[in-house]
């Protein structure tokens, strides 16, 4: 009986320490980071009606360490991002925060309406939102990222997995 009820606790604990409630994939064609990323977190980095202006966002980090570190996303107009816009903020950073090479589509502002040298487009599945980005750098490194949302946070501190 021991047995059985430690085997149940050590499966309920691996449950939690493997939930992924964001995935990211970054390919990057060119530039110091050239190369294909992926990464998970168990934390809601994702982000859907949050605050004024931004419609769906991202805000993953570490502090330091190999691969990506950073992902921050700005979308303003989620029925264009649905359709399809140029109108977004995208931010994907190396090594330690701050401080790290990092590659950008658009400009960083919190209300975004400037066009990003690149196109993004959100759907959903039938558990996440997605947000496939394509672009190039003004250094010309092309970028490509899927940025999958499992769980989102909304302004009322509720989760959701559809930000359509």
């Amino acid at each position: 009986m021991k047995k059985t009820i430690l085997v149940l606790l050590l499966g309920c604990c691996a449950l939690a320490v493997t939930a992924q409630n964001t995935k990211i994939h970054v390919k990057l064609t060119g530039g110091k980071n050239a190369g294909s990323y992926d990464v998970t977190s168990a934390t809601t980095t994702c982000s859907c009606n949050i605050v004024d202006g931004i419609a769906f966002g991202n805000q993953y980090s570490v502090k330091d360490g190999a691969g990506v570190t950073s992902l921050q996303l700005i979308v303003p107009d989620r029925a264009k991002a649905i359709a399809g816009t140029d109108i977004f903020y995208v931010k994907v950073a190396f090594g330690k925060i701050l401080v790290g090479p990092r590659y950008e589509l658009g400009q960083e502002s919190m209300k975004v309406t400037q066009k990003a040298n690149g196109f993004l487009k959100l759907s959903t599945t039938s558990n996440s939102t997605v947000a496939n980005i394509n672009g190039t750098t003004k250094d010309g490194v092309k970028v490509e990222i899927k940025l999958e949302c499992f769980k989102m946070a909304t302004r009322n501190g509720t989760e959701v997995t559809k930000c359509l």
